[in-house]
């Protein structure tokens, strides 16, 4: 279907449903837990509440593994915008809309654009002189660690767009009206595991997306 043609609150609703997807699909690809994807909206006003529910406790016992963590966490983070930006006819991510989503703040993105940041300073900070072969050395910057970051988590969205956009799909079929005069939907990991695309969401290691 053409996008532009497509009905204002049907975009609206794939927009989110690709949001919280694309969440939780590189959660999974990055070794997390996922349970359950939910959001509900005004049907006409642009009020939302979207989450995608996930296990991100891990125990770090060096400094390694916690800068690990961080940085999984900060591609989860600002996953959500990469699915929004997806462009249906071409299934690709669209890295420049992402950004201005991301600067926008809406579905979302705002405040995990203010999460990824301070990670991105935490990981700025604790990076050693000579590097880890991931992300900048110390002294970089947080600019260019949250681009890093940034450049990541698109390469996980594009790695696992089929399966995001399924999921996606599936979600926005299930849209019904709630008793607050809201629209809304709610899937488990179980019902996600009847589809046949959530089998090829593909694990994806740090070391795989260093240029």
């Amino acid at each position: 279907m053409n996008q532009s043609a497509e009905n204002p609150l049907l975009t609206r609703i794939r927009a989110l449903a690709q949001h919280e997807l694309a969440h939780f699909v590189a959660a999974i690809s990055l070794g997390f837990k996922g349970y359950e994807v939910k959001f509900k909206m005004h049907p006409t006003e642009h009020v939302h509440r979207g989450s995608s529910r996930v296990d991100a406790v891990v125990r770090c016992d060096t400094l390694v593994g916690v800068r690990e963590f961080m940085h999984k966490r900060a591609i989860v983070l600002l996953a959500g915008v990469m699915g929004e930006s997806i462009s249906r006819s071409t299934l690709q991510v669209d890295m420049l809309k992402a950004k201005q989503l991301l600067e926008l703040g809406e579905t979302g993105a705002g405040q995990d654009h203010a999460v990824a940041k301070e990670l991105a300073q935490l990981l700025d900070n604790s990076a050693s002189e000579a590097g880890d072969g991931l992300l900048p050395a110390r002294g970089a910057g947080s600019m260019r660690v949250f681009q890093e970051l940034f450049t990541h988590a698109a390469s996980v969205v594009q790695i696992n767009v089929q399966p995001v956009c399924a999921l996606a799909d599936m979600l926005a079929s299930r849209v019904t009206p709630t008793p607050e005069g809201l629209i809304g939907a709610v899937m488990s990991l179980t019902d996600m595991e009847q589809a046949e695309l959530f089998q090829l969401i593909r694990h994806v290691s740090l070391s795989e997306l260093v240029l």
